[in-house]
């Protein structure tokens, strides 16, 4: 029978369906996924899943690390603002060979907290670490099983980043149980090893392995174009969304009932830019709204490609004020914008 889940405990229950067995995190950093993590390793008798907590981001997230270069999944929680201590660890990483490694994100719920300021896309960008932004809770159980993975073939941390509203919404748990990874039989170490052990990437090798990243961003499953419609005339308008934005986005055209043409580039996966896809999102537009987090990260990667190959479409989004963050989460107010878009 299906069980209403919030976000939170959404993310408990992808992580320990994609088998991890060690969460590192801080005191009072996101108590309902480790409360309800800790529930289902009890309940299913996964004696092997270790929850640690640490005073410092730092120590979370290096140990995580530890135990994914020994070959286990594991997951660090932590805000943005512990994330941007630990940037030193994230670039001085060795490759993981054996494990996979991801670091969830949760944003704090004070209004006030530096984080609302802090875009995490872009620490990941200039880190060239991959980063997920889930649209709704059910993306994220998705995620985190292809972030695992993703990890494992590239070797390297990956980020998962849900905005407020993905972390509060409820969905529902349409699985049983039984569909929970039972570990090896061995224990998987989760002390401190020697990381001079283990290859280090030089900085030409990072760039090298983010371009691959790119290429395999444009063929994710969590990032794809369609188009809205009846009429089989190519959209000459299209509109662009990441994370939760793209949900509000849905909202919003359901609000404003359009059943024309729209061309609609959803982004599940901003880090490493897909460039391929975004090509050909915008080669054959005359006009582009891009709705996104705080900074304009999208809108610019876009900017640049029209540069590069000379393309004549216009773009509006956070750089001319046409929408501001505030308004991403406002369906109401881009159903407006939507509007007036594609009055133009």
């Amino acid at each position: 029978m299906s069980s209403p889940l919030t976000g939170h405990q959404a993310f408990a229950l992808g992580a320990l369906r994609a088998g991890v067995s060690l969460i590192t995190t801080c005191p009072d950093t996101a108590p309902q996924t480790l409360e309800y993590a800790d529930l289902l390793a009890k309940q299913n008798n996964l004696s092997e899943f270790v929850i640690q907590r640490f005073d410092k981001a730092e120590e979370a997230v290096s140990t995580a690390a530890n135990s994914a270069v020994n070959g286990a999944r594991t997951l660090s929680i932590v805000r943005a603002t512990d994330l941007l201590t630990t940037l030193n660890l994230l670039l001085g990483l060795p490759s993981l060979r054996q494990g996979g490694f991801l670091i969830l994100v949760i944003e704090s719920s004070e209004p006030s907290s530096s984080q609302a300021q802090f875009d995490i896309r872009l620490l990941a960008e200039f880190a060239q670490i991959p980063l997920f932004d889930p649209a709704t809770p059910e993306e994220a159980v998705a995620m985190i099983n292809v972030a695992f993975q993703l990890s494992e073939d590239f070797m390297m941390p990956v980020v998962i980043n849900p905005t407020a509203h993905v972390c509060n919404a409820i969905t529902l748990d349409n699985f049983t149980s039984d569909y929970l990874r039972q570990f090896k039989s061995e224990n998987v170490p989760i002390d401190s090893i020697d990381l001079a052990e283990h290859h280090w990437l030089l900085p030409h090798e990072r760039s090298a392995r983010f371009a691959r990243l790119a290429k395999y961003s444009s063929s994710s499953l969590f990032n794809h174009i369609e188009q809205t419609g009846l009429s089989p005339a190519p959209a000459h308008l299209g509109i662009v969304a990441d994370g939760s934005s793209w949900a509000t986005l849905s909202d919003a055209l359901t609000q404003i009932g359009y059943v024309g043409s729209l061309k609609l580039f959803k982004i599940g996966m901003p880090v490493a830019f897909p460039e391929q896809l975004a090509h050909d999102f915008i080669r054959e537009l005359d006009q582009v709204l891009v709705i996104e987090g705080q900074s304009p990260l999208i809108r610019r990667h876009l900017l640049e490609l029209s540069g590069r190959y000379q393309l004549k479409t216009k773009l509006f989004g956070h750089l001319d004020d046409t929408i501001s963050y505030t308004d991403a989460a406002s369906a109401s107010i881009i159903a407006q914008y939507i509007r007036d878009f594609i009055s133009v």
